[in-house]
């Protein structure tokens, strides 16, 4: 039964047969899976056979499936790859899944992760403001596939913060948003210099002059939990935008779910 451990059972020939077979392995996408057969003469391993076969999927379930992806992180203005540190967060659970290195020569990394969860994405490089992504909302493959891009700290540069969820039609913070509100607190912490604008923004749901409350509000609560960690009042800044900016079409859910979003801008 799917979830449970069940007696094991002999798949038959080629997988297993007479000989010595071992080691399984399944890849992260769980459409191969790979193994070992040992040759044994006189009790002495005389040499041993690697095999591949197409894993069925179909009849064996190994829970939430894996993404398997390559990429690059870039400099969005010179154009050259730099390394930066990836974290892969779970954001329901505010619990770190592993962290890992874009490579400071090439800018490659791969990364794993799960196709289901509530995850996030982190990419950040010191003098570069943080790339923050929302893998339910996006199709990462195709980020990859352009590459990943970080945009030099500097006055009037600016990035959507991702991963700070409100319910609906309120503003206080989520526990779900504390990953994020992390990593722009230490972002200002190792940038001491830099002020920083908070945006909200919603849809357009509503009236007017409500959603223009709602995101200064929305703003605020952020602001708030970095005033209470301790920067300091003259580095931050409010504001609500209302309906005003939109970045996708209101017509479709999600084009609304893209448009109700805090940012972030470089003062």
């Amino acid at each position: 039964m799917e979830g449970q451990f069940v007696e094991p059972q002999n798949i038959g020939f080629p997988i297993n047969d007479q000989h010595d077979q071992l080691s399984l392995f399944i890849t992260a996408q769980s459409d191969y899976a790979y193994y070992t057969e040992s040759l044994v003469e006189n009790e002495v391993q005389r040499r041993s056979f690697l095999y591949r076969f197409r894993f069925p999927q179909e009849a064996i379930s190994l829970g939430t499936p894996i993404h398997v992806v390559r990429g690059r992180v870039y400099d969005e203005v010179s154009g050259t790859p730099i390394g930066a540190r990836l974290s892969l967060v779970n954001l329901a659970k505010d619990s770190v899944l592993y962290t890992f290195e874009a490579d400071a020569k090439t800018g490659e990394f791969m990364m794993l992760y799960p196709s289901k969860e509530m995850t996030g994405l982190y990419v950040e490089s010191k003098g570069f403001l943080p790339g923050i992504y929302n893998l339910q909302k996006i199709d990462f493959s195709q980020l990859v596939k352009e590459n990943i891009t970080l945009i030099p700290v500097g006055p009037g540069k600016s990035f959507v913060f991702e991963n700070v969820f409100f319910d609906f039609d309120r503003y206080s913070l989520r526990d779900a948003s504390k990953t994020s509100l992390r990593k722009l607190l230490l972002f200002l912490q190792e940038n001491p210099t830099v002020g920083i604008t908070i945006t909200g923004h919603t849809d357009n749901v509503g009236a007017s002059a409500y959603n223009q409350e709602l995101s200064m509000r929305r703003a605020q609560s952020v602001m708030q939990y970095l005033l209470d960690a301790g920067i300091s009042s003259d580095r931050l800044h409010a504001k609500g935008a209302g309906d005003a900016q939109p970045i996708r079409s209101n017509e479709t859910a999600e084009g609304r779910a893209f448009n109700r979003r805090i940012s972030i801008l470089i003062n």
